[in-house]
């Protein structure tokens, strides 16, 4: 009768790459949405935790992305961060005059945006340096721009 014999080899321990560890982590977290990974989206996200928990009324951050003019009329864009539903309303002045315009905001690829504002420039009462703010209200939830100028031609 013969009898066998087993040898056991062992490999030293071996460490998982960087490569290794980020797939491992990859699997686990599961598909990603490319639209939600990214900073806009995590920084709105976080502003809605903030907001969601501070008291009964919260400020929302708003900026003005765009202001121009073409030989007919004038454009205005705007932000709101860590909102996604709501209301904004630009309001531009010159002295005691005011041009106020709403729009609701709405989704723009992977943030949210107030849906622009074109004022035909018959709507100006006068040429000259105009005052543009934008405000935003959801609720309790309001925020406002910074005031920037545009000089009418």
């Amino acid at each position: 009768m013969s009898s066998a014999v087993y040898i056991k080899l062992s490999r030293p321990d071996t460490q998982p790459t960087d490569q290794q560890k980020l797939q491992e982590e990859e699997r686990q977290a599961g598909p990603t949405d490319p639209k939600t990974d990214n900073e806009a989206y995590r920084r709105q996200q976080q502003s809605q935790t903030q907001s969601s928990s501070a008291s009964s009324s919260a400020t929302a951050s708003v900026s003005i992305s765009s202001l121009t003019q073409d030989a007919t009329n004038v454009y205005v864009s705007g932000v709101v961060d860590g909102q996604t539903k709501g209301t904004c309303t630009a309001r531009l002045s010159s002295g005691s005059q005011t041009i106020t315009k709403t729009a609701p905001l709405g989704l723009v690829t992977n943030y949210y945006a107030c849906q622009g504002f074109t004022i035909t420039k018959t709507e100006f009462p006068a040429k000259g340096s105009w005052d543009v703010k934008i405000e935003f209200v959801n609720g309790s939830t309001t925020g406002s721009s910074p005031t920037e100028r545009i000089t009418l031609q």
